[in-house]
């Protein structure tokens, strides 16, 4: 089946997989769940969710809650799985933990809220780290993350290489906890403190967000009215536009220069008290010219042993994502599977003018390469829809021609 449209799906799979007796028992929830909702965000470590069910079968005498409930889901834009984009195939196994706003619909059914997360938060939880490492956080985390006593992950993670060579030791721990704890320490090749841990579609990451901006944008959103003439009705272009194609959008932050300056985007100082001495130190630092701290630890190649002080960088670190999140919107699209939070999106907002000034009529305010930061696909019985909150630090992009993304991708081949 072909898509016909923009906020069709198909599910594939729904079924919630728990123990029955001495059995393992499976049951599909197509026909009894009214909606789906999965959470993801570049500032927390693992995705999430949660399930309505109208139930009129007794599915939740089954549970046990003893840890052995799973849901699977897989879910696609058409029937035939098999030749579809994979990117627009959402299909992942989850830990169900919580059941929450149980009510009564009557004497034969009940309505209730299921809470699912990744399965290794939730082997986080029942493990800890207490070891000492060596080498560069990036490898360290890589370790931690495919460990077996670690989060144990069969697929590889998204990993960009940091700078120090370091001996640590983590002091009792979980995988989760571990891995956020270096990447508040992590230092990326321009000396700048500013890596995330989180999981979005493609799995966990630790990543640089210099690196995640300078990701090619996997989709260009567009604002502007669609062009309903027969012919692009006709066409398969007319369903790319839709797809792609905003249905609300809001403007959630803009530049104030008053937060900058007193979050220390331009710049800041530390100021540190020695008991010992009884005295005090100031020390500037501006993240935009390098700290000659994290300079001078990490070029300090004779011994391998450099000691981390957090505190000398934790200002810059503050001062990136304040930047960094300056500029934020929100976006409501048809459910597109290919927008998760670390990922690039181009929006081309509405031209705001007929006249063109200096042959462009964008709103060079808005048109620029955003950041998806959170993410929420939510499917009922009828739609699925994407809403996605996204940032950009930066104006118009100049470098514009180099960003041209053709609208008319494979999916709809």
């Amino acid at each position: 089946m072909q898509i016909t449209q923009s906020t069709q799906f198909i599910i594939h799979a729904l079924t919630i997989n728990l123990k029955d007796g001495d059995k393992n028992a499976s049951y599909d929830i197509r026909e009894i769940f009214g909606e789906l909702n999965i959470y993801d965000t570049i500032f927390l470590s693992s995705i999430s969710g949660n399930i309505y069910i109208n139930d009129s079968i007794g599915l939740l005498n089954k549970f046990v809650f003893d840890g052995s409930e799973v849901i699977s889901i897989k879910i696609g834009k058409s029937s035939d799985d098999t030749e579809e984009d994979k990117s627009l195939i959402y299909e992942k196994k989850f830990r169900l933990y919580k059941i929450t706003d149980r009510k009564n619909n009557n004497q034969t059914s009940e309505s209730y809220l299921l809470h699912f997360i990744s399965d290794e938060y939730v082997y986080s939880l029942m493990r800890k780290i207490n070891r000492s490492y060596s080498g560069e956080y990036s490898t360290i985390a890589r370790k931690i993350m495919t460990d077996k006593n670690g989060l144990g992950l069969n697929d590889e993670p998204v990993i960009t290489p940091s700078l120090g060579i370091k001996n640590i030791i983590i002091p009792n721990l979980s995988p989760i906890e571990s891995l956020e704890w270096m990447a508040k320490r992590a230092v990326n090749e321009e000396f700048l403190p500013d890596y995330l841990f989180f999981e979005n579609k493609l799995g966990y990451n630790f990543v640089s967000l210099l690196d995640i901006i300078k990701q090619k944008p996997v989709c260009m959103i567009n604002f502007n009215p669609k062009k309903l003439t027969p012919a692009v009705l006709d066409g398969k272009n007319s369903m790319a536009e839709e797809f792609l194609g905003a249905r609300d959008f809001k403007v959630l932050t803009q530049f104030d220069f008053l937060e900058t300056v007193k979050n220390g985007s331009w710049a800041g100082t530390f100021q540190g008290f020695d008991p010992v001495t009884r005295s005090f130190e100031s020390m500037d630092f501006d993240y935009r010219n390098k700290s000659e701290y994290i300079k001078s630890k990490l070029n300090n190649t004779q011994e391998n042993n450099i000691p981390d002080n957090p505190e000398q960088y934790l200002l810059q670190r503050r001062s990136i994502f304040k930047s960094f999140l300056d500029r934020k919107v929100r976006v409501v699209v048809p459910g597109n599977f290919k927008i998760s939070s670390g990922l690039n999106v181009l929006l081309k907002t509405q031209d705001r003018s007929v006249r063109p000034i200096n042959g462009e009529v964008d709103d060079r305010s808005l048109y620029a390469n955003y950041t998806v930061i959170a993410c929420r696909h939510i499917i009922t019985f009828a739609k699925h829809e994407t809403i996605f909150e996204a940032a950009s630090d930066s104006t118009f992009l100049d470098q514009k021609q180099n960003l041209i993304i053709s609208t008319s991708n494979d999916f709809l081949n």
